[in-house]
């Protein structure tokens, strides 16, 4: 057995948990973003409500006046930001995952500096 023999298993096993731990974590920012943008939705909708009122105008059944709750929105908003920021990591660490390879010898050469 030579000296380069354990430094390659190490090399190997660093590999596949880098490959792995980015794998979980890719998995995890994109089921948060997408739960993050079905909860904004919902805070958006209950940020817009149509009211009902007698008619105000002769011929008319009756009037619609929508009114905005600035809070459900901004919280839709804040919440929508999050949710892209994840999924943008999520998709980060994907690609990262490819480039890496399968295995050492797959692996993306790093860009010359």
């Amino acid at each position: 057995m030579t000296t380069a023999e354990p430094s390659w298993r190490s090399a190997l096993a660093a590999h596949r948990g880098l490959r792995s731990g980015l794998a979980v974590r890719a998995a995890l920012s994109l089921a948060g973003g997408v739960l993050l943008l079905v909860c904004g939705l919902v805070m958006a909708r209950h940020g817009i409500v149509d009211h009902t009122f007698p008619a105000f105008v002769e011929g008319e059944q009756h009037t619609i006046i929508t009114s905005y709750s600035g809070p459900w929105l901004s919280g839709a908003i804040g919440v929508g930001l999050v949710a892209g920021l994840l999924l943008v990591s999520g998709i980060t660490d994907l690609w990262r995952r490819r480039l890496i390879g399968r295995d050492l010898r797959t692996s993306a050469p790093s860009p010359a500096a």
